[in-house]
């Protein structure tokens, strides 16, 4: 980020939350790596994109097997993520930030409104040097 201030909350704004372009940018890409790992069946990609924290608490093996009905449905589930993957997303709630253990965490929750079914998703990001990586991870195609 081009932020002068080197506050340890990165952005501008009073409630840490980053701008609309930026969230739009950081789902679109956490969606894209997730899109990817079910085609693929290999969410090593994903997981080294994640936060420490993420990483510290699932092993790839777990995340696989989290997922592993969107692979097996890949056939109905590939082409509802990739239509998702050129729309802009709906964000319900508000982005927010919430601390737990003294670390902030932004929370983003929204849909992209694909036919015949939104994929809804849950994702958390804590901050990690300078940087957001993802701490939780969840879709579903409802």
């Amino acid at each position: 980020s081009n932020s002068s201030k080197d506050s340890p909350f990165g952005d501008d704004d009073s409630d840490g939350v980053p701008s609309d372009a930026v969230l739009q940018s950081m789902v679109r890409e956490t969606t894209e790596d997730f899109t990817k790992a079910i085609d693929t069946n290999d969410f090593s990609e994903i997981y080294e994109n994640a936060s420490t924290d993420f990483q510290s608490t699932y092993t790839q093996e777990q995340m696989k097997d989290v997922f592993k009905t969107f692979v097996t449905q890949k056939r109905v589930v590939m082409p509802i993520l990739n239509k998702a993957a050129g729309m802009s997303p709906t964000f319900s709630p508000t982005p927010s930030i919430r601390t737990e253990n003294g670390l902030s965490i932004l929370v983003i929750n929204g849909q992209y409104a694909t036919k015949p079914v939104p994929v809804n998703f849950e994702y958390e990001y804590v901050k990690r040097g300078g940087e957001w990586k993802m701490l939780k991870l969840i879709v579903k195609l409802t």
